[in-house]
Formats: structure tokens, C-alpha cells, sequence
């Protein structure tokens, strides 16, 4: 939401937005199956996240130089309708709402200058000799012996860098697991709204106080995702970059793999560690931190292909 920061590019949307675009338009993919992709599930948004959206990607088609007047036209209808400074002021403060709108009016300057020098593709080296395959089932033991299991859920390589996404499952015994235990236990997610349709304007006309009766805006999206079943189940990660991975990777043991459902294989929170005590931790502390991270559980079963 909101306190993700007023800046064009401060927030998961907003990256997400803007460099799937760049990732594309590196790889060679031609413009307007790149713009067809971004586009894809904009009616989704709700005004706020529509403002987001646009300005991220309308930043990635000017640093390009392939704005069109189209676009420009949608930025400049965002600006005026004025949600996400109404947000920001509400959900923050006066000033963070004030800033807000000062980055709006600098980033339409900025847009309505032709920039001098175009960013051109970027080529990128690949990793090929991977250490791992997406859907691999790797057992490990923490300091105290008991086996645990993860689940390379995706491997991203972009950029020039390569991450290998970790699925945190439940299992922990004393007995090494096969692939028929795993399948019974669960994975760490967590429901993520998406396309929640909420009226803005009413809603913080009510004010402040009334918003935070309802537990503030993010429980008040969340209860709205439920009720109108506008989620996905995201599964929480732990990444590790290549590099850092081939330092550890033999402490892991490969016991088969599980396929999740394309449509599965979305993460929820994403975390990093960079050694394998750090690793381990995450595993240890699994229990516990699920009301910490405001985590689910979810049957491993519901996400495997047939």
C-alpha cells in the first residue's frame, strides 16, 4: 500500500511493473507483445493501484523512448483524479501525501521532455550448469539433527543474476523423509489480494478513526479478498543467489521431485539468506514465525500437478 514509499518506483507493483518490462524488452522481445504482457489484468486494479501501475510503466516507456501520447494521456488522468495523494495523506501523513504529489508533478516534467539518450537492450550471461531443477525436493538437518525438507519452487535468472527460490515445507523428524511422506505434509503461504475493488474516496471520507476501527486499510483489503475469494495463495521463499549457494549446496540431499501447478508457483514473502546457518534458522524457527510473518498453512497436495 501506501507506505511502500511516494516515490515511482518504491513499491512490489511498481517493480514488478517496471522491470518485467525491462526484462522483456532485454531479452528481444518486440515491443508490443511486451506492452500486450504489462497490460494484461490492468482492469484488475483498483484507482490506487492503477496510478502505481501506470506511472511505472509509463517510466519504462519513456526511458525506451516508445511513450506514446496514449499513455501520457492515462498518466495525466491519474494525476488529477488525485487517489494516491488522498491515500498517502490519510494513510501517512500530510507530508508524505505532499511529497507524493510534488514526485507526480517533477514525473510529468520528466515525461514530457524527450529523453536525450534512449536506453538500449541489455544482454545479459545465463547460468547454465544450474545446482538445482525447479520442483527438486532437497532434505537437510539442523544443528540438532532432525531432518527438514524444501522445495525449489523457481528458479529466476535475470538481470545476470540467478536465485533459486526455497519453499519452506513442515516437514521435521527425527527420520529422513522419502517423497511419499512430504507429499502429506504443508508449505508456507500466505492468501494475497488481487483485482480487490474498494471505493477510495468513500472509504477515506469516513476518516482516519473509522479505518482504524477496521483494523487499518491492509486488513480492511485483506477482509474485502476474502469475502469476494479476489486472492492468490502465495508461497513463502527463502532466495539464494548461485553464487552464494554453491558454497552449501552439498549439505542438501535430493530425494525426487514435486511439480506444482503453473498458477502454483507464485511466492507469497520473500525472504534471503546468504549462509547455511542462516538457512537453517528459517527452518527451526517455522512454527513459530508464522505469526510473525502473518503466515498460512496449505496441504502441499493442492498445489501438485496431476
Amino acid at each position: 500500500m501506501a507506505t511502500d514509499g511516494v516515490k515511482i518506483i518504491n513499491g512490489d507493483l511498481a517493480h514488478d511493473t517496471y522491470w518485467g518490462f525491462m526484462d522483456m524488452y532485454d531479452e528481444g522481445i518486440p515491443l508490443e507483445k511486451i506492452k500486450a504482457s504489462i497490460e494484461q489484468g490492468k482492469e484488475e486494479y483498483n484507482d490506487f493501484e492503477y496510478e502505481i501501475f501506470i506511472t511505472a510503466y509509463a517510466l519504462a516507456l519513456w526511458e525506451t523512448g516508445t511513450l506514446t501520447d496514449l499513455i501520457k494521456q492515462q498518466v495525466r488522468n491519474v494525476i488529477d483524479k488525485g487517489v494516491g495523494v488522498k491515500v498517502w495523506k490519510e494513510e501517512v501523513s500530510e507530508a508524505e501525501g505532499k511529497a507524493r504529489e510534488w514526485e507526480l508533478a517533477l514525473f510529468w516534467k520528466k515525461i514530457n521532455t524527450a529523453k536525450r539518450t534512449v536506453r538500449k537492450r541489455k544482454s545479459y550471461r545465463r547460468i547454465v550448469n544450474l545446482l538445482f531443477s525447479e520442483g527438486d525436493v532437497l532434505v537437510f538437518q539442523l544443528p540438532d539433527g532432525s531432518y527438514c525438507a524444501t522445495l525449489v519452487l523457481l528458479i529466476s535468472q535475470g538481470r545476470g543474476q540467478c536465485s533459486y527460490e526455497f519453499a519452506k515445507l513442515t516437514y521435521r523428524d527425527t527420520e529422513r523423509p522419502d517423497l511419499i511422506d512430504i507429499k502429506n505434509y504443508y508449505v508456507v503461504g500466505r492468501k494475497v489480494s488481487s483485482g480487490v475493488e474498494i471505493e477510495w474516496a468513500n472509504l477515506l471520507n469516513e476518516g482516519m478513526h473509522k479505518i482504524s476501527e477496521q483494523g487499518g486499510i491492509d486488513a480492511i483489503v485483506r477482509r474485502e479478498a476474502e469475502r469476494t475469494c479476489k486472492y492468490f495463495i502465495g508461497i513463502d521463499v527463502i532466495g539464494v543467489e548461485h553464487k552464494t549457494l554453491k558454497g552449501f549446496a552439498n549439505r542438501f540431499e535430493r530425494i525426487g521431485q514435486l511439480y506444482f501447478k503453473p498458477e502454483s508457483k507464485l511466492c507469497g514473502l520473500q525472504g534471503g539468506e546468504t549462509s547455511f546457518e542462516g538457512f537453517q534458522q528459517c527452518f527451526d524457527s517455522l512454527m513459530s514465525d508464522l505469526t510473525t510473518f502473518k503466515s498460512e498453512l496449505f496441504p502441499i497436495q493442492q498445489f501438485l500437478a496431476e
